[in-house]
């Protein structure tokens, strides 16, 4: 016959129970965001780095960029920034990709 005692055991059996499988749920549910999270970083790095080079499909600044690599040394202080800014943003996405790397 069913007593209070058999109840009670059977009432903690499956709340354990429910306790071990949420518990695996929420494993589940982190392990699936962080892939999402790494395809997501890898996408925005792409694209960071598609802006950073399409910078030089600017006809301003790939012929300063032209200049500047054969040599010439007579750019002015507005052409160094813009080459500047480019080194910049080139070197950031870089600094990201490599952090990314450190962190698996």
């Amino acid at each position: 016959m069913w007593n209070l005692d058999k109840i009670y055991k059977i009432g903690e059996l499956v709340a354990a129970s429910a306790v071990v499988l949420s518990l695996l749920f929420v494993g589940f549910e982190i392990q699936q965001n962080n892939e999402t999270q790494k395809r997501l970083t890898t996408r925005s790095l792409a694209r960071d780095w598609g802006y950073a080079v399409e910078s030089l499909q600017e006809p301003e600044l790939a012929c300063i960029w032209l200049r500047m690599w054969n040599g010439s040394s007579d750019l002015t202080a507005r052409e160094t920034m813009q080459i500047e800014m480019f080194f910049w943003r080139v070197f950031k996405v870089h600094e990201e990709i490599h952090y990314q790397y450190m962190e698996g």
